[in-house]
């Protein structure tokens, strides 16, 4: 068996695959379970070591005199602990004690509960308490046990403990033990029992052999087709995934789908390359508000925390944050536009229609949102165009085509009259309702006094101009004319700002007054569809204060197909071709939607984009950010990144100066430290903490970023290495020193000349022993820990060991090796070796593996070793060529089974935890490599990668390229269809699966249990 979780032993020690720890009132159950188990071997394929298991019971298998040294002695033996749980044991102080000191040495995860009596302490009410069968120490260690149900079983009977009605009970005690699935255990046991009949039937006739023969033939055969045929339509799938994508933007959901449907059948990398970037671009679905199909406009309050539209049912008002519905209001018909007051206290409607065939109302009503009353009926003789609210929402102005009013909303004064020759274009309030503004047809802009209804000042537009715009503040005026925008002062005409961009229609500021936003004219053209018309309009956004250009986009045209985000870091347009695209501040466009049927665009006040369709859903979206899984953004480049041992944290070193620690989950940092100057960074293998080096000082934090104590160390530090217990801390120092500290709280024991500059630590996966190899002087030492003795003495080799690293199960040691080259040839020459040791003898176990360098890591069960090389083929003295190659190694026979070929030098490299596949990065970006077939699952080709982390649990690629930007990437292609499911909004329809996919009865891409699509 591999241990999962290696300490320190004592030689002497046996190795037990498992301790049995059960109370004196159990021991029948105990002794019978304990003689299966002894009987036991695995079956082969399962990766294991045929043999039987040795388990320990304290009854027959204790030594020694003391009971407690004992049980310490044959605990720390022992891979887990196989702990009998009853009423009996939770009261056995014993069992307890056995708790406790093996999750001090081994830990919660490596014990296997086996439920004999009694209940599981959750499932027992409050009058059986008597009847609980966890032991406290149990449950302190772990907050939900699950056991293995063997309740049913009459130790004093006949049953037997794997057979009939409890081999469910045994395949799942087996998969706890040897650390695999239940299912695999299942799987393989059935596979041998299958074997044994076999053998049984043997003596059947000839006749019936060659029976069974040509049978296994036909379903060989037929299972080869059935896998033929699914191959042939996951590459029609992927097929169609790519002709969806290239034929409309707006297709993006149905590329996905079909790209989804492929993996399903038989995961590729061309399907991944069709599914991937688009999956990076998809918004995530947050919350869904049915409203009821619209029949009129939809609008959001100035807040953004509310939403209102139009329906059959009257005006809706929901809150946006909850989904709560605030309030319905029902104004008279026809209803031709609303707004929400700046305040969010009230709403105001307005009526009529132009429309000679349809019953008027002329007028304006206010509405009290809080208990949706009309408190105020504005009538007039016209439609109401336009309504306009002052800053904090006290004062409200309404007009028709000729006429305007003023009226301070809830006071019982009768609103205040214009009159303005001509129609009125546009009108505004001053921020604090003093002044209103109009615009007319006849150029007639004025400024009128509301207290008197006198004018205040005229704002004439110029020859050429034909468009103003007040800002919020009431400060500028923004005019456009053919050739460009001018924006000056108010009143004075003096120049602030001059855009040149000609052609611009009316401009507009947006409500904070930070931005300035103009679409361009289009001339009509016969021969242009609409569609084409609309895809040739631009929408311009300024900055109102500087004047510089900050956003342009294609195809939009009306500025309430442009919003921005809250915190001015996106931009969302609703474009000609009916596509929502989300838009960083660098016009990097970083998701996308199909915006068929939207009717509005906008930003909640926590951020999160909505949109609003006329089918009368109001759907909130996470933006992605243009990321797959997490999209880690940073102030300079990456030196190193590292998850945390449980997954749900990642640790970066930034050239920023800034170390961060991050939930991968959200790609939101969760603490940081800001340090003086670059800086060194160790996480601890617990997790827990992690450790600062800058110039002569390191300081301990915690995953907080919360400092527990800083030391003082004689130089700076080139690199570092923690112990695989967390015990001790190697340090590289700058005075060519290795020094030894005792962690957590930094205390050095001992440290060792090597008078040259260290260009590797490493140290043995049981804390023994510590290795150290030097720059120039081609030497590698090895230390015995505990002595702080040389072991052997000093290795040589010319070249150098440049890299050193241990076999997880420590029994080999393996260091890259430099090729030195004299001579002034202007060729770039790059080769290498690998050599490794038998650590218990330290002799070279073969000679050192040719061409190999580069990369240099261990498979997780230590039988596969990853190396890279640059290969050199000298055609001249002038020309050459270059391969570049990772290659998979088996460290017993020292055979190269693998060679996966690359365009650019290797980088990085890493197995993903099952040892069933190995991640590697370069210049070109990043690769996953199935090592069973050798087939490339995974290629990220944004840019190039010189830092990749793999998660724990084989879920997550973390890789750190030259764009400041740590991305995180789903590896299994399960994990890659969840995502997507997340994020889908619809499966494909009954005709599009008749269409693209056809191979059987029509079934839902994504699961309901996937989807997170309200």
């Amino acid at each position: 068996m591999v241990d999962a979780n290696p300490v320190a032993r004592d030689a002497a020690a046996p190795l037990h695959d498992a301790f049995i720890s059960y109370s004196r009132r159990d021991k029948e159950f105990a002794r019978r379970l304990g003689v299966a188990l002894r009987a036991y071997k695995p079956p082969k394929g399962l990766g294991l070591e045929v043999r039987h298991l040795d388990i320990f019971r304290d009854e027959e298998d204790f030594t020694g005199v003391e009971y407690h040294d004992a049980v310490r002695r044959h605990l720390r033996a022992s891979n887990r602990l196989l702990l009998i749980c009853s009423p009996n044991a939770r009261k056995s102080e014993y069992v307890n004690d056995e708790i406790r000191q093996f999750v001090a040495l081994r830990g919660a995860d490596s014990i296997v509960p086996v439920l004999c009596g009694g209940l599981a302490n959750n499932e027992a009410r409050d009058d059986q308490e008597e009847q609980k069968a966890f032991p406290e120490a149990l449950c302190a260690a772990l907050q939900m046990p699950l056991a293995v149900d063997y309740r049913a079983f009459d130790p004093a009977g006949k049953q037997k403990v794997n057979k009939d009605a409890f081999h469910g009970a045994w395949c799942s005690l087996l998969a706890n033990l040897y650390g695999l699935s239940r299912s695999e255990v299942e799987q393989r046991e059935k596979k041998r029992e299958t074997q044994r009949r076999r053998i049984t039937q043997s003596i059947v006739g000839g006749i019936m052999a060659t029976l069974i023969a040509a049978t296994a033939i036909s379903v060989t055969f037929w299972r080869q087709a059935v896998e033929q045929r699914r191959a042939a339509v996951a590459r029609q799938l992927t097929a169609q995934a790519e002709l969806a994508r290239n034929e409309s933007p707006r297709l993006i959901e149905r590329s996905v789908l079909l790209a989804v449907e492929s993996l399903k059948r038989l995961p590729t990398l061309e399907a991944e390359t069709v599914l991937r970037p688009q999956l990076a671009k998809m918004l995530l679905p947050v919350r869904r508000i049915s409203m009821g199909e619209l029949s009129g406009p939809c609008v959001f309050s100035p807040d953004r925390t509310r939403v209102a539209a139009a329906t059959k049912e009257g005006v809706k008002v929901y809150d946006l944050l909850t989904g709560k519905r605030i309030a319905v209001l029902d104004p008279l018909p026809p209803l031709m536009r609303f707004k929400f007051s700046p305040d969010g206290q009230h709403f105001v409607t307005g009526s009529g229609s132009m429309d000679p065939r349809v019953a008027q109302n002329y007028v304006a009503q206010v509405w009290r949102l809080q208990d949706a009353k009309e408190i105020k009926r504005l009538t007039h003789t016209e439609p109401v165009f336009m309504l306009v609210f002052d800053a904090d929402g006290r004062h409200l102005a309404v007009s028709d085509e000729r006429f305007a009013r003023v009226w301070e909303v809830g006071s019982e004064h009768p609103p205040q009259e214009f009159e303005v020759d001509g129609f009125i274009l546009d009108m505004a309030l001053s921020p604090d309702g003093g002044r209103l503004f109009t615009q007319t047809n006849r150029e007639t802009n004025q400024v009128w006094d509301v207290a008197s209804a006198q004018v205040l000042k005229d704002v004439p537009l110029k020859d050429g101009q034909e468009h103003i715009a007040l800002s919020p503040d009431w400060q500028h005026v923004a005019t456009a004319s053919d050739d460009s925008i001018r924006i000056t002062e108010l009143g004075s005409d003096v120049e602030v700002r001059h855009i040149l961009e000609p052609n611009m229609t009316k401009p507009a500021f947006t409500e904070d007054g930070q931005w300035l936003m103009a679409s361009r004219k289009v001339e009509r053209d016969p021969q242009l569809t609409e569609a084409e018309l609309a895809a040739s309009q631009s929408m311009i956004v300024w900055d109102a204060h500087k004047g510089y250009e900050w956003f342009r986009v294609r195809g939009v045209g009306s500025r309430d197909r442009l919003v921005i985000s809250p915190d001015g870091k996106y931009v969302a347009t609703l474009g000609a071709a009916n596509v929502v695209q989300i838009w960083s501040d660098t016009d990097r466009e970083v998701s996308r939607l199909d915006g068929s049927g939207v009717a509005a665009i906008g930003y909640a006040a926590d951020g999160t984009f909505v949109t609003a369709d006329w089918a009368g859903s109001v759907q909130l979206w996470e933006t992605t950010q243009g990321r797959e899984a997490g999209r880690l953004p940073h102030g300079d480049g990456i030196r190193s990144i590292a998850y945390t041992p449980d997954g749900k944290r990642l640790l970066t070193n930034s050239s920023d100066r800034v170390v961060r620690v991050w939930d991968p989950e959200t790609s939101r940092v969760v603490a940081h430290v800001k340090t003086e100057d670059d800086a060194h960074v160790a996480l601890d293998p617990d997790g827990k903490h992690f450790v600062v080096f800058i110039h002569d000082a390191m300081s301990v934090f915690d995953l907080e970023a919360k400092e527990i104590t800083t030391s003082k160390m004689p130089s700076g530090t080139s690199g570092s290495v923690f112990s695989r217990d967390g015990t001790y801390l190697a340090t590289a120092g700058l005075d060519n020193n290795v020094r030894l500290w005792a962690m957590p709280a930094p205390r050095e024991i001992a440290h060792w000349s090597l008078g040259d500059g260290i260009a590797s630590l490493a140290f043995s996966p049981d804390s023994k022993v510590l290795v150290a190899s030097t720059i120039n002087s081609d030497t590698a030492v090895v230390w015995d820990v505990s002595t702080k003795n040389e072991l052997v003495p000093p290795f040589k080799k010319e070249g150098g060991y440049r890299q050193i690293t241990f076999s997880p199960d420590g029994r080999y040691a393996a260091a890259s090796v430099s090729e030195r080259y004299s001579g002034a040839s202007p060729i770039p020459v790059a080769a290498g070796a690998v050599v490794i040791w038998d650590t218990s003898t330290w002799k070279e176990v073969r000679p050192p593996l040719q061409h190999a360098s580069g990369i240099l890591a261990f498979s997780s069960d230590s039988k596969l070793l990853a190396t890279s090389e640059d290969k050199l083929q000298v055609t001249s003295e002038t020309e050459y060529s270059q391969e570049f190659n990772a290659s998979i190694w088996n460290v017993a026979t020292g055979k190269q089974i693998k060679l996966l070929r690359h365009p650019a030098p290797v980088t990085a490299g890493a197995f993903t935890a099952d040892g069933a596949r190995l991640v590697t990065a370069s210049s070109d970006g990043a690769r996953l490599w199935e090592l069973s077939t050798g087939r490339e699952m995974f290629l990220q080709r944004d840019s190039p990668i010189h830092a990749i982390a793999v998660s724990p649990d084989g879920k997550y690629l973390a890789t750190a390229d030259e764009q400041d930007v740590v991305q995180t990437w789903f590896l299994r292609p399960a994990d890659l269809i969840d995502e997507a499911c997340r994020r889908l909004t619809r499966d494909l329809t009954k005709d599009e699966w008749q269409q693209f996919v056809a191979d059987g009865p029509y079934a839902p891409t994504c699961p309901p249990a996937t989807s997170r699509s309200p």
